[in-house]
């Protein structure tokens, strides 16, 4: 059986393929300017409410738990809309 490695074991074991290197070499920044980190653990955000920022819990709100899909035809989308549909 093996041990559950540690963030600690993790960055020590990135340390030392960094051989010297920044830390930093290993974060990604996106056209948008957001930097990825090499690892996200459980413990990276808070999960929020469902609906909520950051979203880890999915979009929809927590009133809300499903969607009335209804399959249509373009002729038909709006009628369904106006009946309730909420997705198609």
């Amino acid at each position: 059986m093996t041990t559950r490695a540690t963030i600690a074991d993790w960055r020590a074991a990135v340390d030392k393929e960094l051989a010297g290197a920044a830390f930093d070499k290993l974060v990604t920044t996106t056209a948008e300017g957001l930097a990825l980190q090499p690892l996200y653990t459980e413990t990276a955000v808070q999960p929020g409410l469902p609906g909520g920022a950051p979203y880890t819990r999915g979009g929809l709100r927590k009133a809300a738990p499903f969607q009335l899909c209804m399959r249509a035809d373009a002729a038909t989308l709006v009628e369904e809309i106006e009946g309730g549909a909420d997705a198609v």
